[in-house]
């Protein structure tokens, strides 16, 4: 009787041991596998909403954005110019026949001068408007700006280097500060389809009767809302752009301009020059890759195979560009913010580009 009991115990125990053993390899392997398309599956959906919340912010900053800018003119009586190079903050010279020429002042952006009016005052307070900071190296950084944020013996040299929050996009994580040693932005203003934001420059050729300034923001000269005679529901104010992408390059020497290409008066030239790139500084307007774009070319268009440059020569064409998927944020003259299109037809992209071509074009259609 004594020998029945032990066997049961004995046959219990053998039995608890067997039921209470690991997973066999085969099985670690099927949760694992199980696990790895949980994961597969519910990773894009993670991404996405990241990617829509990053996308909601950017359309918050481009409100902003056109909210300031309707207060700069709702104050000042027009809206700000795209860089400032001549005249004053307060008055920019409006004698066209000096427009551009000379760069004899600080070349302040358009963010620059509606900084009070996104309540970054202290950043506003502290601009020196009257420094001069004529660009004197190369690859059009100026002098006082150079590595490490530039050279304390320029008033202007911190603000340049200040990172401002509401001037980048979420969703190009651009941090290489070894390229660019001023303080990015994502955010750029239309200068219509000529794409080089001077007010005096016009050219006429077998392929355009005229290239002349047709967009909402130049150098040193302001427009009002009487001038933008499309309506300002269907006038581009602001874009976006891709920091350092793709690079900016021009032809070093090089006589040609990118007006009288596009006016069929000059053959394109390939451009073998590094120059400064896009967006490289909120502040220092000096270089339009830095403050603006055009709608001569369609957002996020593809660059070629061989990685040639946006535009041919140093006056050349930027398109607007982000990191959003089939999309760029925009913000429209009447301040409001709108998502357009990849796929956007080009007459209707371009047409929206200008303030008074007369063409019948909106973002609705």
């Amino acid at each position: 009787m004594e020998n029945s009991n032990s066997f049961r115990l004995i046959n219990r125990t053998r039995t608890a041991k067997r039921s209470s053993r690991g997973f066999t390899l085969v099985e670690l392997l099927v949760v694992i596998a199980i696990i790895g398309v949980l994961v597969a599956l519910l990773l894009p959906a993670i991404q996405a909403a990241r990617e829509a919340a990053r996308r909601s912010q950017c359309t918050n900053n481009m409100r902003q954005y056109g909210l300031a800018l309707l207060n700069f003119e709702s104050t000042n009586g027009d809206f700000p110019p795209g860089c400032l190079r001549k005249g004053t903050k307060s008055k920019p010279i409006e004698d066209r026949s000096v427009q551009g020429q000379g760069l004899g002042s600080g070349n302040q952006s358009w963010i620059a001068h509606c900084l009070q009016y996104m309540e970054e005052f202290n950043v506003y307070d502290m601009i020196d408007w009257d420094e001069n900071q004529e660009d004197q190296s190369t690859n059009s950084r100026p002098a006082g700006f150079r590595a490490g944020g530039g050279d304390p013996g320029y008033n202007n040299a911190q603000v340049i280097g200040f990172e401002l929050a509401i001037a980048r996009c979420p969703s190009d994580g651009f941090v290489d500060r070894d390229e660019i040693q001023f303080a990015p932005t994502n955010y750029v203003a239309c200068n219509g389809t000529l794409g080089i934001g001077m007010p005096d420059q016009t050219e006429r050729g077998p392929n355009r009767e005229k290239l002349g300034p047709d967009g909402m923001f130049l150098i040193s000269q302001r427009r009002s809302v009487r001038q933008i005679a499309d309506g300002t529901s269907n006038t581009l104010a602001l874009s976006e752009c891709l920091i350092n992408e793709p690079w900016v390059k021009r032809v070093e020497g090089s006589t040609a301009s990118a007006k009288r290409i596009l006016a069929g008066l000059e053959p394109p030239i390939d451009a073998n020059y590094k120059g400064a790139p896009r967006g490289f500084s909120w502040y220092y307007g000096r270089s339009l890759q830095a403050w603006s774009f055009t709608g001569a070319i369609p957002p996020n268009d593809p660059l070629s195979a061989n990685h040639e440059p946006e535009i041919w020569t140093f006056q050349g064409f930027y398109g607007a560009r982000s990191r959003h998927p089939g999309i760029v944020n925009v913000g429209l003259a009447d301040g409001a913010s709108r998502s357009v299109s990849d796929d956007v037809d080009i007459l209707v992209w371009s047409g929206m580009a200008t303030i008074d071509g007369g063409e019948l074009v909106s973002l609705d259609n």
